[in-house]
């Protein structure tokens, strides 16, 4: 008969969620530390020929306090960032005779939530002998809070443009092989902005992780989260999208 693959057979001294052998239970606490990328999606401010990365550093902290080996619940707290940049290869004037030449949004943002996730392993392996391996589905609710700011250069019909030392005047669809050396000059009517992003909202997480046993005490695991943001402004993102990698200890 095939056993169940997140439960091989041992015996009664393996490692296991809540002790480093059978009957001796560590403390329903535990700290996890996380760090890796996010990325934010559904951010109306697009993305055109940007010249950095559009994913971002993720960091953070957990503490879980684990019910039985069925679920746990958590205190959850994630950093990360986004950013947009906007180097048209197509410049064409709108209604208002602007034409849009450039821009960049870089935001920061704090989440801080609470959560339950049950242990699937647990579920689909009941009356397993080793506990090493665990998976654990979540959701929750939580506070979203970002800061930031959006730079965008625009020009009125008759200002100009360089492109690669040579000039354009603004006059109608002008189209550049090349933007990355893209200057506005400073004859002509141009305008700059500079737009405050600062905003909170509510978050519905929705996790998956995969936690190994080390030891009787750490833990090291990799978790897939996107963060649904609730009565969000315009401007924000329509979710944030994490993947991480977490070291744990219980205590």
């Amino acid at each position: 008969t095939l056993g169940c693959p997140l439960a091989p057979r041992s015996s009664s001294h393996g490692a296991g969620l809540w002790g480093g052998s059978e009957g001796k239970k560590t403390s329903p606490w535990s700290l996890s530390l996380q760090g890796g990328v996010g990325f934010a999606s559904g951010v109306d401010y697009q993305s055109v020929n940007p010249q950095h990365a559009k994913v971002a550093p993720s960091v953070g902290a957990q503490v879980h306090y684990s019910l039985s080996r069925m679920g746990r619940l958590g205190i959850d707290y994630l950093y990360s960032s986004y950013s947009r940049e906007q180097r048209y290869s197509q410049v064409s004037l709108d209604e208002q005779g602007r034409a849009h030449l450039y821009g960049n949004q870089k935001v920061k943002y704090h989440r801080f939530g609470f959560s339950a996730e049950c242990n699937l392993a647990e579920g689909l392996c009941h009356g397993r002998k080793s506990h090493w391996l665990n998976v654990y589905l979540g959701t929750g609710v939580g506070a979203y809070m970002s800061y930031g700011s959006e730079y965008s250069i625009d020009a009125m019909e008759g200002g100009k443009v360089i492109v690669d030392g040579k000039e354009y005047p603004i006059t109608g669809d002008l189209t550049f092989t090349d933007v990355k050396n893209l200057v506005v000059s400073s004859s002509g009517s141009l305008k700059s902005t500079n737009k405050n992003l600062d905003a909170n909202c509510v978050y519905i997480p929705l996790s998956l992780s995969f936690e190994a046993d080390v030891d009787r005490h750490v833990t090291l695991g990799v978790k897939g989260e996107i963060d649904y943001l609730v009565g969000k402004k315009d401007f924000m993102p329509s979710h944030t999208d994490h993947v991480l990698v977490t070291l744990g200890y219980k205590f």
